[in-house]
């Protein structure tokens, strides 16, 4: 038996690649290695039985071009039939005889799992106490009751930007639809790049790259907004792009809420913490 891994980019690996254990997958196990790959990253593991095939998937994070790569691969090598072993907070089996039908019920699984991805996204609360170890947040709260009096929005900027180095974002509510929508968005997010921060003013919160992201982003500080004040959390999210494919963001993230005002407005920033590790499905 042999096992081939098609990666969030479409990338094809075989199952004892250095690489893949190296970038991906180095602090589990070698038995556990391809289960966790499939279930938190979006790949796809192929266990090739002679002339039969199994297809390890979880339909709620594969992507695109895993899915396509994955189906070009199985239509190449004209297998007799397709085990599709998927996973939903448990494994679940299923033998297909014609790749259409394969391809039919996997779109099918794909569909109804990616609407809210709940099990991406996780945060819980964090101590203010903790704060001391992240200067750039602390000096946010320090400096709070003069950010929230400021009544030059340029003067305001300057000055989060210098604390924050460009990883910040300032909310407000619109008053026509309700939504909230970036007000002012920093540089600082790597990831996004600058040309996304200065694209994205204006927007609604949930206009992100990663729809799904982007929905939680804004429930969270719908949650934030109720409160006057500062909200302190920990978050591991698994995070969905075209140019990027899945990638794990682990980060500490402050959101000190005006919901006292006539417009209430929010600024939340974040600091990028990698031990933080809330993951809900392990190996």
């Amino acid at each position: 038996m042999s096992v081939l891994l098609v990666d969030d980019q479409g990338g094809l690996w075989p199952e004892n690649s250095r690489t893949i254990r190296r970038s991906f997958a180095a602090r589990a196990s070698r038995k556990d290695q391809t289960p966790y790959l499939v279930k938190n990253l979006g790949f796809v593991a192929v266990d090739e039985f002679g002339p039969s095939a199994q297809v390890r998937v979880r339909p709620s994070v594969v992507g695109q071009k895993t899915f396509e790569t994955t189906m070009a691969w199985l239509a190449a090598s004209a297998y007799d039939r397709v085990a599709l072993t998927h996973f939903d907070r448990t494994w679940h089996f299923e033998i297909h005889r014609n790749l259409d039908l394969f391809a039919h019920r996997l779109l099918q699984l794909i569909n109804l799992r990616q609407l809210g991805r709940p099990d991406d996204f996780v945060a819980r609360p964090a101590s203010l106490e903790s704060l001391s170890q992240h200067p750039a947040l602390q000096s946010l709260i320090e400096n709070w009751k003069t950010l929230s009096s400021e009544r030059d929005d340029d003067a305001l900027t300057r000055i989060i930007q210098r604390l924050t180095r460009g990883r910040y974002v300032i909310v407000r509510r619109e008053e026509k639809t309700g939504q909230l929508v970036l007000a002012e968005t920093g540089g600082g997010y790597r990831s996004l790049g600058r040309s996304w921060a200065q694209l994205a003013k204006g927007t609604p919160v949930a206009s992100q790259p990663d729809p799904a992201y982007g929905r939680w982003i804004s429930e969270c500080y719908e949650h934030a907004l109720r409160e006057t004040g500062a909200t302190l959390e920990d978050v591991d999210a698994i995070v969905s792009t075209p140019k990027f494919g899945r990638y794990r963001l682990r980060y500490k993230r402050l959101m000190l809420a005006r919901s006292d005002v006539p417009n209430p407005w929010l600024l939340c920033s974040s600091v990028l913490d990698e031990t933080i590790d809330l993951r809900r499905i392990c190996a």
